[in-house]
């Protein structure tokens, strides 16, 4: 009998306003990123990939779902009190589509849509970057602590 072949693991890195010219692994020499290229070197790149949406929230909503803004709902930041945009009802994620395959599934940093995360394991959204003044409560105390807790010891103070 054959053993079942490992699943890989996925990661999946969504920066904002941030070229692949940035990166080393693209060809940059003078901005140092040994830790993305080494991932890159030892993953899987997509060198042919585009948001259909170059605004924040809609291309969030639009690489969530595979879909075009006129058909995901988000079709701008929802600046104003009378411009919530929520994604369509029903519409399936990406990681709710893995976690129906059996991954664990999460999201650390900015959010930026009003609807909640949905088809997250973990979330630790970063407190200013979720719709917390729409009623989604973005991160807890908790996880502001624990985000305060790590970045102090990645970044000490005084250095």
């Amino acid at each position: 009998m054959k053993p079942k072949p490992a699943r890989k693991n996925i990661l999946f890195i969504m920066s904002d306003d941030h070229s692949a010219h940035y990166l080393g692994c693209y060809g940059n020499m003078f901005v140092k990123t040994p830790n993305l290229d080494r991932l890159a070197l030892e993953g899987t790149r997509f060198e042919r990939a585009y948001c259909t949406n170059s605004l924040c929230a809609p291309g969030r909503a639009s690489i969530l779902t595979g879909t075009y803004s006129h058909v995901n709902g988000v079709r701008g930041n929802s600046e104003g009190k009378d411009a919530q945009e929520y994604m369509t009802v029903g519409m399936p994620t990406f990681p709710e589509l893995l976690q129906a395959a059996g991954y664990r599934t999460g999201i650390v940093g900015k959010w930026h849509l009003t609807d909640r995360p949905k088809g997250f394991d973990y979330t630790c959204v970063l407190p200013g970057h979720s719709s917390r003044r729409r009623g989604y409560p973005g991160a807890s105390r908790t996880s502001r602590s624990l985000i305060r807790r790590r970045l102090t010891t990645i970044m000490p103070r005084g250095r």
